[in-house]
């Protein structure tokens, strides 16, 4: 079985979440495609404004009990946008995850990152 390339992705980015004082036993991601039509009004600013509210929402995330670390990021070859988050407990109450794992191979990258 031929070996998958690996993906690259450009960090846009990363918060601190109140729950940092142990390492994280959890983790979630959201992979979205970025919209054929990022910029339906032309001006040329769709994906800044994209990546815009993906920041605020991954901020406004991050404060939230249980989270360790939230980290956005785009491929930028597969036109995706990542919500990586580490939760402290075992639980991954991410609503919007596409994935979730739980313990040690999770958080070092077994949920696919």
């Amino acid at each position: 079985m031929a070996a998958l390339p690996p993906r690259h992705w450009t960090g846009i980015a990363c918060h601190a979440g109140p729950d940092r004082t142990a390492p994280p036993r959890a983790a979630s991601r959201r992979l979205t495609p970025v919209p054929s039509d990022a910029d339906p009004d032309g001006t040329g600013l769709g994906l800044s404004a994209l990546f815009e509210r993906e920041v605020e929402q991954l901020r406004q995330l991050s404060r939230h009990d249980g989270v360790h670390t939230a980290v956005l990021a785009v491929d930028s070859h597969h036109w995706q946008v990542l919500r990586l988050m580490l939760w402290a407990d075992t639980s991954a109450p991410d609503e919007d995850a596409t994935e979730r794992g739980c313990g040690s191979s999770a958080v070092t990258g077994s949920i696919g990152l």
